[in-house]
């Protein structure tokens, strides 16, 4: 497996981690992606780890400043390590940026992996899991 950063130029690299999420969560189809949501993956200030296999992506994680926005491994793939390095990966691009911590939305039954990497776990006022770490 390799852990790289996204090709910003590539369409298709990108349409695959948006596919990739949607498929995860089971959202709307990949064919209805829009510019806008590829547009999002270019800003220079978002950094964007992906892991992939035979030139198939297996799993990807966002970083927009101090902020995950997003971290998904193909459900087939879990379990073998690589969510865990694309968060290092994210947390090392923090540190490297000056960032000091670095937070997410946990999503329901995802808050033991990040409490196992570190995070602590906490609710805001509507109820979502946030998980934070600070960096050293």
């Amino acid at each position: 497996m390799i852990f790289r950063e996204l090709d910003k130029a590539n369409i298709d690299e990108i349409f695959s981690c948006i596919s990739l999420s949607n498929e995860t969560q089971g959202l709307f189809p990949s064919n209805r992606i829009t510019p806008k949501e590829i547009e999002a993956f270019r800003k220079p200030e978002v950094n964007t780890i992906i892991c992939e296999k035979n030139n198939e992506i297996l799993g990807y994680g966002t970083l927009c400043g101090t902020y995950i926005s997003d971290l998904y491994v193909y459900p087939t793939m879990q379990r073998k390590g690589i969510g865990t390095k694309i968060l290092s990966k994210l947390e090392e691009i923090a540190k490297e940026s000056g960032k000091n911590q670095i937070k997410l939305i946990a999503v329901r039954g995802s808050e033991t992996f990040y409490q196992k990497q570190g995070y602590e776990i906490f609710k805001d006022s509507s109820g979502d899991s946030i998980a934070a770490k600070f960096l050293e």
